[in-house]
């Protein structure tokens, strides 16, 4: 069987077993794009990076690859560099909300043939021009702990939402206006399952407006009394790498150089009259 994580979404792109799928979530033909000085091709882009259907002439990669595209700017000395981080946190195990059995087994994490430098190829591996030297250098790390207990030091984690129930997760993902506080459980947007009024994540939050069924949400801008930011983040700046980390490189539409990285929006779906998300529905805006 394929591997699945804590909400039954597969994570195996392997057709040798049952259930894989052919672009699995983690690596799903994701492209991020960086700009160096808020270049007026992409102006919406923030320094890190974040989600994009494309970048002037460069679309999206084959299956199961994951692209970071930097522009460089020519102002100053030498210029200056775009930066694209491209981060996965992967849930497996129980779910304390969703009762999907857990996926218990084996796993392999691969990163494969990290490189290249141009539209042109894919990896280092790949017969075209290539990026790995020492002074253009690709880092992969891996991590793992415990989910619920090893990203921050409180069991909450803040979120602002604009309590509006949107009609569409592209209108959900469009809006710019997140007011309201609130707290869950989850570290990181992918996998919030619940909205709670206090970091005691004892009583949902139920004031949702109107009739959609698309929630729109941000990383709160700071830690405060009882939680933090999602990943332990701490207070938000245009230079914050964690807040990046956290929403996985989406979007702030129309963002500029000084951006804050905790305007990062994400919506999920939350059926009408439910104080919990449908599993596995979570987009990252791409804008």
């Amino acid at each position: 069987m394929a591997a699945t994580d804590i909400e039954g979404q597969p994570l195996s792109f392997n057709s040798s077993v049952t259930g894989s799928t052919t672009n699995p979530w983690q690596s799903e033909r994701d492209h991020q794009a960086a700009s160096a000085n808020a270049s007026s091709a992409n102006a919406y882009d923030q320094r890190y990076g974040c989600k994009s259907d494309f970048i002037g002439s460069v679309f999206l990669p084959s299956n199961n690859f994951v692209r970071a595209t930097a522009q460089q700017s020519t102002t100053g000395p030498g210029g200056s560099y775009g930066e694209a981080v491209l981060n996965r946190i992967v849930a497996v195990g129980n779910s304390p909300t969703y009762g999907i059995p857990a996926a218990y087994g084996e796993y392999r994490v691969v990163i494969q043939r990290i490189g290249g430098t141009c539209t042109t190829c894919q990896s280092c591996g790949s017969s075209g021009p290539k990026a790995v030297s020492s002074t253009n250098p690709f880092v992969g790390q891996i991590k793992f702990g415990d989910f619920f207990y090893d990203l921050g030091p409180q069991r909450a984690f803040g979120y602002r939402i604009n309590p509006s129930r949107f009609s569409s997760a592209t209108n959900a993902l469009s809006t710019t206006s997140h007011t309201q506080l609130v707290y869950a459980r989850e570290p990181v947007h992918r996998y919030v399952s619940t909205f709670y009024t206090t970091p005691d994540l004892d009583i949902p939050y139920t004031g949702y407006t109107g009739t959609g069924t698309f929630i729109s949400y941000i990383a709160a801008p700071n830690n405060g009394t009882n939680y933090t930011s999602p990943l332990n983040a701490g207070t938000t700046s245009i230079a914050n790498i964690t807040f990046a980390k956290a929403a996985e490189g989406a979007a702030r539409n129309n963002a500029i150089p000084t951006t804050t990285q905790n305007l990062r929006v994400w919506t999920k779906e939350l059926p009408l009259a439910s104080s919990t998300f449908t599993a596995g529905t979570a987009q990252a805006n791409r804008n």
